[in-house]
């Protein structure tokens, strides 16, 4: 009911004057401190443009009802250009009623660029309600939380509301837009949006909502609502034509989307991506995208969908569905189950199906078009043809869904199955039950029938007729309830001089027929004999037809076979497929008496030739042509190892470029194995085209050279990541000789101190050497932070002279370190010499166990040793 009140004549002349004076449209913003309310009933009344924007100041917590159409086109030279303020903001919600009484709001303009919580109400909450209003041309920006009607719903409710828009991001990184509402969190039921959409690289788009959520409290959910918006989000995730993203809580019931969609990723014609369910609704628009793309649902992670259907033609690369484009279960979701689809769908292999792009989840009663679809295949399902799931047929072929049973929740009609909310009308199923021919010409012949409603509640005009005229013979109102079975009704055939003979006679419904043979007697003519017994069955196969005449190796065709039954019994009939006289498939199937069916197989083919596709021994055949199927030609032309060498635990990162080198485009696989580890990227390459595959290796934690195989198609490549381990690091740190002064030919001690100074155990070889001669080569194994005391004897030369003595150090045949002192041989060498040596080495104490000085002695010896050599040096 529309909001009145009663007030005094002196105050309608003023208000009216006032009117008069300022008029409805305020051509700049308006100032709220001269702007007045009146109030009625228990809400405040809203009827120009100024008092709608000054709900702001005049209070957020009230309740307000529209009493008056407001045109709103002047907002467009308001604030500078930025037009209307939203009402209610994130720090001052609105959390009042709105009553728009079916009034309109026309032209609202809000430019809000970069402005967040955008819309005729900026932000509500769980307290405040909006009802009954209509937006008429309404254009709104922003970059997030952006709706025509509310940015952002913290709880509340939103009902009967419909609105015309242009909704834009003006950023990149928009988000969270729809055509209505931004982001939700409030009830929805009972609304709708048409126009357009736009955003550019953004995430979270729907032609009715963008984000809906019960998360953090609240409902989240939309009920019986519609979208009719083109959404063009191109380079944006999870974009819906009704709703960008279904958090928990975020359920979709009893609504459809008829709008195009466009986006990258997540893109389904009703949701791009849920996590929530999906029940009783349908999409029809068209539906592009790159990646999870679907008829209805982009990504269905943990969600159920059930009791829904499209007809959205879709398009796209990867995880392509007619209904899902990726199906995930998670916790108990990821559940499709009593839901069909029929619009076409093209994309890539191996991701794409008539129903579901990529399962991981289930799939339960559900069933795509083979021939609408242009897919024999799909990830879970049943194929039918479109004559298995249209009219009557789908009650038999779509056994999984629930027809009408009271109200029902699918209704049969002429084409495919409809929800029961739908605008459906009555389809009424005929069965003739009973006639009482024989009869005498000039007699009445009696029919009785009996109606089932598939359909809607609703009457149908049933009529008799034969093949002895055109005209209707008798017709009747039949009205039947939904669900209603057995319903008798009754028809007369007047018949007369001319009519006699074996007759057929049909019972007509405007969705069904029925025939019965009758008999009708000459006058004068004696009984005819009882009727014959029914023919037999008598089934035979009548068309064989491909849904692809030419394909490819390896990939799939749907056989479909029809078959006819001329006689009167029930039979069952096995068709066997061939292809060049090998089976392919045996089918059995149970046809009515004068009925037919359709049987339909999917077969891959392997080979390429050119097939001759036979059925029931050949009575029908058709031919196939599988040509070489075209593939990409992939190289790997060059490998990037960002290091090549490491330590154990240490992480390599390795780029590999890949080149389609052939005339199609393809998916490369590229794999990567270390030691039986495999990692796999696969890249959509494009003929003629580049690009890099990432892989990430961890070194093992020993130490050594491993091999790892770069592979994509027939190219492979390998590779070596060298690991070390923690390192030795050799140092001498002393070396010293006596006698001081050898006589010629005499022995010479020379004792080296060789040091690990690194972080890991090694081995280390020592070869001394005096003038020519060389001591025999001894491998030491010395622990990390270690030393060793190494000694050899070596002759001196016999001539009189300098001579060099020293060391050389080496790891496997790596040199490390050479150390070298200088020797005097001389005749003159002494007694003192020799007793000095003897009571160096003469203190058993100051030896180590094996016999050689200890380091007390030697540090002793080579202090003496340093004052005595006239040069020790380091190579």
């Amino acid at each position: 009911m529309r909001w009145g009140v009663v007030i005094g004549t002196v105050v309608v002349a003023v208000f009216v004057a006032s009117i008069a004076l300022t008029g409805t449209v305020a051509a700049t913003e308006p100032d709220c401190e001269e702007i007045t309310y009146l109030e009625g009933g228990d809400a405040y009344a809203v009827s120009t443009l100024s008092e709608l924007q000054c709900i702001n100041e005049h209070g957020l917590d009230e309740d307000y009802v529209l009493t008056d159409d407001i045109e709103a086109s002047d907002t467009e030279d308001w604030n500078d250009g930025d037009g209307f303020e939203p009402i209610g903001d994130n720090d001052d919600a609105f959390e009042g009623s709105f009553d728009g009484d079916g009034f309109t709001i026309l032209d609202l303009y809000i430019n809000q660029s970069g402005g967040s919580d955008v819309g005729l109400f900026g932000v509500m909450n769980e307290d405040a309600t909006i009802e009954d209003v209509h937006l008429e041309d309404a254009t709104v920006s922003g970059e997030e939380n952006v709706g025509g009607l509310v940015g952002r719903t913290t709880g509340g409710s939103v009902t009967d509301v419909s609105a015309t828009v242009t909704v834009e991001s003006d950023e990149n990184s928009g988000r969270l837009i729809g055509g209505l509402i931004g982001s939700n969190n409030a009830e929805i039921e009972s609304v709708s949006a048409e126009g357009t959409v736009t955003v550019e690289e953004g995430e979270t788009v729907g032609g009715l909502v963008g984000y809906s959520t019960e998360l953090g409290g609240g409902s989240g959910d939309i009920i019986d609502s519609r979208a009719n918006v083109t959404v063009a989000a191109g380079g944006s995730e999870n974009v819906g034509g009704l709703l960008g993203f279904a958090d928990q809580g975020g359920g979709i019931t009893d609504s459809s989307a008829a709008g195009t969609v466009e986006g990258e990723e997540n893109i389904g014609g009703l949701v791009g991506s849920t996590e929530s369910d999906v029940d009783g609704s349908f999409a029809s628009g068209t539906v592009n995208g790159d990646k999870k793309v679907g008829g209805l649902v982009g990504w269905n992670h943990n969600g159920i969908v059930r009791n829904a259907t499209a007809s959205s033609p879709v398009e796209g690369d990867e995880n392509v569905g007619g209904l899902v484009g990726l199906n995930q279960e998670n916790a108990g979701g990821g559940l499709i189950a009593e839901s069909f689809t029929t619009g076409t769908v093209k994309g890539e292999e191996p991701t794409i199906g008539g129903l579901v792009g990529d399962n991981a989840g289930s799939v339960e009663r559900s069933y795509w078009d083979i021939d609408a679809t242009n897919q024999p295949d799909s990830d879970g399902g049943t194929p039918l043809s479109t004559a298995e799931m249209t009219g009557l047929k789908a009650t038999d072929n779509m056994d999984g869904f629930e027809f009408p049973d009271g109200e029902g929740t699918w209704h049969v009609t002429d084409d495919y199955p409809a929800l029961e909310w739908e605008d459906t009308s009555p389809f009424h199923e005929v069965n003739i039950t009973d006639t009482n021919s024989p009869v005498d010409e000039g007699d009445d012949l009696d029919v009785t029938a009996e109606a089932t409603n598939w359909g809607a509640d609703g009457e149908q005009t049933v009529t008799l007729t034969s093949d002895t005229t055109s005209t209707d013979l008798d017709h009747s109102a039949v009205d039947v309830d939904s669900g209603e079975s057995d319903h008798s009704f009754a028809l007369t055939w007047a018949t007369s001089s001319g009519d006699d003979g074996d007759r057929t006679i049909t019972v007509s419904s405007e969705s069904d027929t029925d025939t019965e043979s009758v008999t009708i007697n000459a006058s004068g003519s004696p009984s005819p004999s009882p009727s014959p017994s029914p023919d037999p069955a008598d089934i035979s196969t009548t068309d064989l037809s491909l849904n692809e005449t030419e394909i490819e190796e390896n990939e799939s065709v749907a056989i479909t076979a029809t078959l006819e039954n001329d006689g009167d019994e029930t039979g069952t009939e096995t068709i066997r497929f061939e292809a060049n006289d090998d089976e392919l498939a045996n089918e059995t199937v149970t046809i009515d008496g004068g009925d037919e069916k359709t049987v339909s197989v999917v077969e891959t083919f392997n080979d390429v030739g050119e097939y001759e596709i036979t059925a029931a021994d050949d009575e029908v055949a058709t031919n196939l042509s599988v040509s070489e199927r075209e593939l990409p030609e992939f190289t790997i032309i060059y490998v990037d190892a960002a290091y090549g060498i490491l330590e154990p635990g240490d992480e390599e990162r390795v780029i590999v470029t890949i080149a389609n080198e052939g005339d199609v485009a393809g998916d490369a696989n590229v794999t990567l194995d270390l030691e039986g580890d495999d990692q796999s990227e696969i890249l959509e390459l494009d003929a003629g085209r580049a690009d890099d595959a990432e892989f990430s290796l961890i070194a093992p934690d020993e130490a050594g050279e491993y091999e790892y195989t770069i592979s994509v198609g027939e190219a492979e490549t390998t590779e070596t990541m060298i690991v070390e381990g923690p390192e030795p690091e050799w140092r001498v740190s002393a070396i010293y000789s006596e006698p001081i002064t050898a006589a010629p030919g005499a022995d010479v001690d020379i004792w080296v101190t060789i040091e690990n100074d690194g972080d890991g155990d090694g081995t280390v070889e020592a070869e001394f050497y005096l003038d020519e001669e060389t001591s025999e080569i001894q491998a030491l194994d010395i622990e990390a932070g270690d030393g060793e005391l190494v000694q050899a004897t070596l002759p001196a030369p016999e001539e009189e002279g300098m001579y060099d003595f020293g060391v050389v150090i080496a790891e496997g045949e790596s040199f490390v370190d050479e150390v070298e002192g200088t020797k005097s041989v001389s005749e003159d060498a002494g007694d003192d010499d020799e007793a000095d040596a003897d009571d160096t080495a003469g203190d058993d104490d100051d030896e180590f166990d094996d016999g050689q000085p200890g380091f007390g002695v030697l540090a002793a010896l080579v202090s003496i040793a340093l004052l005595a050599l006239t040069a020790v040096r380091r190579r």
